[in-house]
């Protein structure tokens, strides 16, 4: 699996507010500290631009952050990041 799919439909969950999806993703482990990091940056763009669901997306922004500051490897459904390379 491409790595960045993750990363994109964390974006886009965000994008229609849907923190529970976001959260979703980051439960179950399907997000690397990769795809957290690029979709942390595009949130933040988003934030930046002036977007009137900041609450929102600062919720998914901690959550994300959380994910980067992790020294966990993160995997995806039990499978590590680095075997799927």
């Amino acid at each position: 699996m491409e790595g960045g799919h993750y990363g994109l439909a964390i974006v886009a969950a965000a994008a229609k507010k849907h923190v529970v999806v976001v959260k979703m993703f980051i439960d179950r482990d399907a997000v690397t500290k990769e795809q957290a990091g690029k979709a942390t940056e595009w949130v933040k763009e988003m934030i930046d631009s002036g977007d009137d669901r900041s609450d929102e997306l600062q919720e998914i922004l901690a959550m994300l952050s959380s994910v980067v500051e992790s020294g966990a490897d993160t995997q995806f459904y039990g499978l590590s990041s680095k075997s799927l390379e």
